[in-house]
């Protein structure tokens, strides 16, 4: 019997967000489209085939925006929540990052982020 490995941290949490992202985008989608869907029929009087075919269109468009937006605001959280349980962690000394735009506080970073600011000015000047 195979022996179980101990994924390393970053890969799961890049795994919860890939699947929190494709079962958000579905739900948002009929969830937007099944609100559409009730207004439509509550508050249109005439029910034209021209009308459902119009509703159609708009109600895609609008679907599909609520499920990605739905998605994005799911996929923030958890990042947030992965980066504070510490699963992204810095590459030379692994501390646990603080944030996505907060790099580590290591020796070794500091050292490439002055060899960046100064290539940076060399190209300016």
């Amino acid at each position: 019997m195979r022996q179980k490995t101990r994924l390393p941290g970053s890969t799961i949490a890049l795994r919860q967000i890939w699947v929190a992202g494709a079962l958000c985008i579905p739900v948002g989608f009929l969830t937007v489209s099944a609100i559409l869907f009730w207004l439509w029929r509550k508050y249109d009087d005439g029910h034209s085939w021209w009308g459902l075919v119009d509703w159609i269109i708009h109600s895609l468009e609008l679907g599909v925006i609520g499920g990605l937006g739905l998605a994005a605001i799911v996929m923030s959280v958890l990042n947030r929540i992965h980066f504070r349980l510490g699963y992204h962690r810095c590459i030379y000394c692994g501390r646990a990052l603080k944030g996505i735009d907060k790099p580590c506080s290591c020796l070794k970073i500091a050292e490439l982020l002055r060899a960046n600011a100064s290539e940076a000015s060399k190209k300016v000047a």
